[in-house]
């Protein structure tokens, strides 16, 4: 009796895709997700990362050195800008 190949490696291929699918939806019924373990892991390590790296930003991009070298918050210097802007408008629309 012979063995024919390709029937026994579709057969394979076959019988391990189902495996596969069912193991997957069994294990969907206990966690209530289909993605792996391993890819929520590496998504969850994705937003950590995310989020630290968007809040260093956003810790540095509030403050501003100066001209005398000094720390100096973008608030101070937002209300500094607008009572200027604001006592032009009133000096050009004298």
């Amino acid at each position: 009796m012979w063995l024919h190949l390709p029937s026994a490696f579709v057969g394979s291929v076959f019988a391990g895709t189902g495996f596969l699918l069912i193991h997957r939806e069994l294990s969907h019924r206990r966690r209530l997700t289909a993605k792996w373990e391993i890819q929520e892991y590496a998504e969850a390590q994705w937003r950590e990362i995310r989020k630290g790296a968007a809040d260093s930003a956003a810790d540095s991009s509030k403050k501003v050195i100066d001209t005398n070298n000094m720390m100096m918050n973008t608030d101070e210097l937002t209300s500094s800008w607008n009572k200027g802007v604001a006592s032009l408008r009133d000096l050009t629309k004298k």
